[in-house]
């Protein structure tokens, strides 16, 4: 950075002017032309502490404009600075320009991947001010398959295994200062697919009982479904949940059908299942009984005829009852 308006003339340390950074600095320079001998230069820190004073052997004599760079030392950071000449002379002060201090940022503060699923780089905590050469570290160490680039700082890989949200300090150093911010990050395992629930019937122009026809754990949330071939018509799969309802309008024979399960970080599972469309069965009607026929005096022999079939499962049973008496027979 830089700082405009400070093009000054000066003539004596009463004069000098107390320059003030933004924030702290690492380093700063200036041009300056004197003509005095020997000008002292007060930093003082950020902490507002401690304080410096370093002297300028010119040489003596009328000096030409020259450039002066200040390093802070080790651990602190420049926040102004004042030149005080030694005796009553003309100063001249001009392009102040700084490297603000080292500072870091968390960018992301949590992430969540998934088990044998490539991440996309991500770069969790940046750097600013500072040198122009940075170098980054972690700890503790990533998951197994990830890593992060010394450069810039930048995550990558594939994870190969699930392991519990971490908190990680990811360290910044310049050369001459560092500085640290912590991100989360956890693995969840890779989608799994269980057989889940079909109902034995499902019915033209009847609400569907909704059901789950795959069942699916692991994962990164959010997780979104879909199946193909396309439901029956007015069935519906719910994307964010998996779930199936509403109304079939029409019949449609039995038909596999697949679900895909995509999680957040692009890993995906699959699994089928299969039903039908039927219409909804209907109470036979009553046999239209003909005549009973009695074979001694305990027993009597009944011939009716079968009602025609609505749809349903084979009748398999049928039961006479005789009036008076109540007695009935089963065959």
């Amino acid at each position: 950075g830089s700082l405009s308006g400070y093009m000054l003339n000066f003539y004596n340390s009463t004069e000098a002017p107390i320059i003030t950074f933004p924030s702290g600095v690492s380093q700063f320079r200036f041009l300056v032309a004197v003509l005095a001998v020997q000008p002292a230069i007060l930093l003082t820190y950020t902490n507002g502490s401690t304080s410096d004073t370093l002297t300028l052997n010119t040489g003596g004599g009328e000096v030409a404009p020259y450039v002066i760079t200040i390093t802070a030392p080790s651990g602190k950071f420049i926040n102004s600075f004042r030149i005080t000449p030694p005796s009553q002379d003309w100063w001249h002060l001009d392009n102040i320009s700084y490297v603000a201090a080292l500072s870091t940022t968390a960018s992301v503060s949590s992430r969540s991947l998934t088990a044998g699923t490539a991440a996309t780089s991500f770069t969790p905590i940046t750097a600013s001010g500072g040198g122009s050469s940075k170098t980054f570290s972690i700890s503790p160490s990533l998951p197994s398959g990830l890593s992060l680039n010394a450069s810039t700082g930048a995550i990558t890989g594939t994870p190969t295994g699930a392991t519990a949200s971490t908190s990680y300090t990811v360290t910044v150093t310049d050369g001459s200062s560092t500085s640290t911010a912590t991100f989360s990050l956890g693995v969840n395992a890779a989608l799994s697919s269980s057989a889940g629930t079909v109902p034995s019937g499902v019915y033209k122009d009847v609400a569907v009982t909704a059901f789950t026809p795959v069942s699916f754990s692991g994962g990164t949330s959010p997780v979104t479904y879909s199946v193909s071939p396309s439901l029956p018509a007015g069935l519906s799969l719910n994307t964010s949940t998996g779930v199936i309802s509403g109304t079939a309008t029409g019949t449609a024979a039995s038909t596999t059908y697949t679900v895909t399960a995509t999680d957040a970080n692009g890993d995906s599972e699959a699994s089928a299942f299969a039903f039908a469309v039927t219409n909804q069965p209907t109470a036979p009607g009553a046999p239209s009984i003909g005549a009973a026929t009695a074979t001694g005096q305990t027993t009597a022999t009944v011939a009716f005829t079968a009602p025609a079939s609505t749809g349903g499962a084979a009748i398999t049973t049928y039961t006479v009852t005789a009036s008076p008496g109540g007695v009935t027979a089963t065959g």
